[in-house]
């Protein structure tokens, strides 16, 4: 029978956090007798509420084709297609001991809205119905909440639990289940009819002081009962499986593996191709290579939707060497493959043609039966590469949705394939290559093979002229093809596109650029062809119902970016501008970018940029891409891990948004432990936010999770080679991931014995999950750590780890902190280094940093020592850094040091405020003159009565506006006597740093004062 999944990640808890996933078996609505067509990975997404198409208890529903499922307050029942004239099979789950106070409720109410028109009588219409992307049920149990989400063609669901709640109180009664098992997978397999409900084994870590720890989960069954057991562990701590990242696992044997592709079938089951140099490479009831000498042969290998069983898994190739470029799924799970071989043996099924005998590299093509057992066929096109001198030259493969197999390369051979009344009529031969595209129907026979040739006459030597290595190929829904590379002068172009000249350095014999062709369905004719200026090639495209997305790299600043686009600029390197990801949305004609935008951080000191691997389209139109990349600051976007080895290469997975505009998700997806890193990173979109990746890495820590096919490497696995990966990344799934700055501290020279003041790390969560730090470790006794992150960092949030380091040596000494957290990837390992010597060093009470708090006018004081380490000799003391009007004094100025010995000394700093006292004088005779003017004021009323009375009085009273005047002038002209103006000599509000130093000779030490006026 066919088998269709449910993945049912029972995801991150508060506190807890159990694993598990649905898989069925369903027999086919046509025919019970028959082999079981797949129907349960055709559910739904969304949820409808129940307002009377259906019975009274169920609150919400899912279905499609006589499947479903139906929500209950106190139950989940699983309804299974039958024949005609047979009752439907139906399997429920009752929560036994639910809490009476628990409720449904929706989440994310969508769009659309579902349609009943049953009958005759519209008045029983059921119209307008809201849909949902999630059905929570609130407070399941006391602490426990339950929520129900769609995932494309799966179901999944997330039990909370809060801190301290026992995960057996979780308690399931199955009805409507002939037999129930639990198998020796730890798999609970429920048999309905002819169907068979498989919920397989929950796996769970949790983070403890001692580091990341796996919990074995299991399912307990007593009768029909089934509940949730768990080793013993620290219920202070959370029990994680990890979120994001739903498995994550090697696919390698001991010596050098690589992959190619991937491919998802609509079931979810993932298919893997590479090339392997390995002999224990995994295998698993496929078809049997009897000319593979398994060394340097491609593999073959599918993997169900949990990541943990492999259904097969095969060589393929002969004892020359074999390359594959490609995997695609038709629509009755056949794997088709494209690449190359060097194998005179290579297995052939139906072939276009035979191996010549000379030591040549040949195109093929294959297909494999769905169980992995046989070739449906297998052919070789045409020569490739002459004495193995192009084995690996660009090459690319693909599949649409009819199965046909699309492969595109190069060739030289006059004899490869041309099919009448296709664009390229003849071949130019050695040693002239040229671009070929084939495409073969699901039986292996030629539907069309075309060449494309160059414009130029073609002369000795000159490969640059017509030259145009292919590395992407595409199919829309009409059947036409899109390539993309890179190309010399020649190429084919039309008129109107975005550059129909090259766009290169004619005068550079070396020089190529992007470019983009479609052919038509016959490959009759080009519809468009154009180059990609500022470009250095199309490294991977995917047509879309309005366009092609196109992606690669570019160290050109000019590159076209459109406006609004999520990032403008190339981050400049150390030592380039260089290595940057593009990404472009081509309109239907060619003719213009719709949208087009840089992705990239800044290049790592070795110059290692972004290159750009891998895109393709997701059912919403969002362009995800893959790929590696040198830069520690490349754009994240609430990661599922945001741990990247420095100056090395890094994969990453990144979702934007249709326009461009701005990232949806984006996260590092590598290992830390290796030399490469994950050096190619390939990817496929799931449904509603999910994608799958496959890569390489030598990364012996690249993060697995448990339960996974192979959590851990090969015994005897060399570390000097690269090995396959595969990962599938859910981004519903909410997860913390842990950054940290710096990863590098250096604490300079420190007077031994004499401890330094801390350094911060600081510990960020760039993920939408709470961070949990665990154990920080320390190698030596040198260095010490204090920190602030006890408690759970919110996302968003940081917390801080304050490292100190006291030298008991003279020698530069380089050690470890490492910090293990519950965020997806290896522990963090923090760079520390220094070095003692026999000098001097200044320090605070405590060790604290020194900083004071004074209002304007007030002074600062600062009580430090001086400790000699091992240093004896006169040091000098001085203070810089201080603010305009604030002096800064050191008391004493120099000390006499002995060994080993501490002194106290003082640091003052005064500050001004508002010169009041002398504007004050000036304002006293100005209102003493004033009020004398006013006392005289009313004597001059009269001309009389003032002449008699001046003489009545004493002649002081003439002077009085005399007085008054000066008065006048002093205050208005205070300044200039040396007494400041109003705002004058004022220390400004604000925080300061300066710097007390301690010399001697050519030792020197300083200390930073941090002074704030309020």
């Amino acid at each position: 029978m066919a088998v269709a999944r449910w993945v049912v990640a029972l995801a991150v808890f508060t506190h807890l956090f159990v694993g598990c996933s649905f898989a069925a078996e369903a027999p086919s609505r046509q025919s019970l007798d028959n082999d079981a067509k797949v129907l349960l990975g055709r559910l739904p997404i969304l949820f409808e509420r129940n307002l009377g198409q259906t019975k009274a208890e169920y609150k919400y529903l899912t279905h499609e084709e006589g499947m479903g499922v139906a929500l209950s307050r106190d139950r989940v029942s699983f309804f299974f297609p039958a024949a005609t004239g047979e009752a439907q099979q139906f399997l429920s789950m009752e929560f036994v001991g639910r809490s009476r106070k628990s409720r449904l409720y929706p989440l994310e109410q969508r769009r659309g809205h579902i349609n009943y028109l049953v009958g005759r009588d519209a008045a029983r219409w059921k119209t307008q119905i809201p849909t949902f992307s999630k059905i929570r049920y609130n407070a399941l149990y006391p602490g426990v909440d339950l929520v129900f989400y769609g995932n494309g063609r799966e179901l999944e669901h997330d039990f909370a639990l809060a801190p301290g709640v026992d995960p057996r109180s979780i308690v399931l009664q199955v009805d409507g289940a002939r037999n129930l098992s639990i198998n020796a997978s730890g798999d609970l397999l429920a048999q309905v009819g002819k169907s068979e409900l498989r919920v397989r084994k929950p796996v769970a870590y949790q983070v403890t002081p001692a580091g990341k720890r796996s919990v074995e989960t299991k399912y307990s069954l007593r009768g029909s009962r089934v509940s949730f057991l768990t080793n013993s562990y620290d219920h202070r701590l959370p029990l994680i499986i990890d979120p994001a990242v739903t498995y994550s696992t090697w696919l390698a044997g001991s010596n050098r593996d690589t992959v190619a592709g991937v491919a998802v079938d609509s079931a979810g089951y993932l298919y893997v191709t590479g090339t392997t140099g390995s002999t224990d490479f995994p295998t698993k009831g496929g078809y049997v290579c009897t000319t593979c000498t398994h060394k340097g042969n491609l593999f073959i290998t599918k993997l169900d939707p949990t990541g943990s069983t492999l259904v097969y898994s095969t060589y393929m190739g002969g004892s020359g060497g074999d390359q594959s470029y490609g995997i695609g799924i038709d629509s009755n799970g056949n794997a088709l493959v494209g690449g190359t071989t060097g194998s005179s043996d290579f297995p052939l099924v139906n072939s276009y043609t035979t191996f010549s005998g000379f030591t040549t590299t040949y195109a093929f093509v294959l297909s494999l039966s769905a169980d992995g057992t046989q070739l449906n066929y297998s052919s070789l096109l045409g020569q490739t590469g002459l004495f193995g001198t192009y084995p690996t030259s660009p090459m690319a493969f693909t599949v649409d949705s009819a199965g046909d197999a699309f492969l595109t390369g190069q060739t030289y051979d006059a004899a490869f394939p041309i099919t009448p009344g296709t664009i390229g009529t003849s071949i130019v031969s050695y040693p002239f290559t040229n671009l070929f595209v084939t495409k073969l129907d699901p039986t292996g026979n030629l539907s069309y093979s075309t060449i494309i040739p160059g414009t130029l006459p073609y002369t000795n030597y000159a490969f640059d002229k017509n030259d145009f290595p292919p590395y992407a190929v595409g199919i829309d829904s009409s059947g036409a093809a899109y390539i993309g590379g890179k190309a010399g002068p020649g190429l084919p172009t039309t008129a109107g596109t975005i550059s129909p000249a090259f766009a290169g350095d004619l005068n550079n014999p070396s020089s190529y650029v992007g470019f983009l062709l479609k052919i038509n369905a016959t490959a009759s004719s080009i519809v468009f062809g154009t180059y990609i200026p500022n470009t250095d090639f199309v490294r991977t495209l995917a047509p879309h119902t309005s366009g092609t997305y196109i992606a690669g790299s570019t160290s050109s600043t000019s590159f076209a970016v459109t406006p609004g686009a999520f990032q403008t600029t190339i981050p400049p390197g150390q030592f380039c501008t260089c290595n940057a990801g593009y990404v472009a949305d081509v309109n239907s004609a060619a003719s213009a970018y719709t949208n087009a935008t840089f992705l990239a951080g800044t290049p790592a000191t070795s110059n290692f940029g972004t290159n750009i691997m891998a895109i393709a389209v997701d059912d919403s139109e969002s362009p995800w891409v893959s790929g590696v990349t040198g830069s520690s600051d490349f754009p994240l976007k609430v990661p599922a891990m945001a741990l990247f080895p420095e100056a090395q290469g890094g994969g990453f997975v990144t979702q934007l948004k249709a326009d461009l505009s701005s990232l949806l998700f984006s996260t590092f997806l590598t290992g830390t432990s290796g030399i490469y890193h994950t050096y190619q990173l390939f990817l496929w979109p799931g449904a509603n936010g999910t994608a799958f990746a496959a890569g390489s890495t030598d990364d012996a820590d690249f993060p697995t999770t448990a339960g996974s096919f192979e959590p851990a490497l090969p015994a005897g696995t060399s570390l000097n080679n690269t090995h396959t990966t595969v990962a599938r990344i859910d981004t519903n799934i909410p997860a913390p991931a842990a950054s940290y700055s710096p990863v590098l501290v250096n604490f300079g020279n420190q007077a031994f014995g004499v401890s330094s003041l801390p350094e911060t790390v600081t510990v960020s969560d760039l993920g939408n999950a709470n961070l949990q730090v665990g154990k920080i470790s320390l190698a030596g006794t040198d260095f010490s750590q204090t920190n602030t992150c006890t408690a759970p960092v919110p996302p968003g949030n940081s917390c801080q780890i304050n490292v100190v380091f006291t030298p008991s040596t003279v020698v530069q000494q380089v050690q470890q902190m490492t910090v293990a957290t519950n965020s997806f990837g290896p522990s963090q390992v923090i760079v520390l280094q220094g070095a003692g010597n026999p000098g001097f060093a200044l320090t605070s009470p405590g060790n604290v940093p020194p900083s004071q708090t004074v209002s304007a006018g007030q002074s600062a004081i600062y009580n430090l020592n001086l400790i000699s380490g091992g240093y004896f000799g006169n040091v000098a003391l001085s203070c810089s850094g201080a603010p305009q009007y604030a002096t800064c004094t050191v008391n004493p100025s120099s000390i006499a040091l002995a060994n080993n010995q501490q002194a106290a000394l003082t640091v003052s700093i005064s500050t001004s405020q508002l010169a009041l006292a002398a504007a004050k004088g000036n304002w006293d005779v100005l209102a003493g003159g004033f009020l004398l003017a006013v006392a005289f004021a009313p004597l001059g009323f009269r001309k009389e009565t003032l002449q008699r009375k001046l003489r009545a009085i004493c002649p002081v009273a003439r002077i009085v506006p005399l007085i008054f005047l000066a008065g006048i002038a002093v205050s208005c002209g205070g300044s200039s006597g040396g007494a400041p103006g109003p705002s004058s000599h004022t220390v400004s509000t604000g925080t300061y740093t300066l710097q007390l130093a301690a010399t001697s000779g050519g030792m020197a030490q300083n200390i930073n004062l941090t002074l704030k006026v309020q």
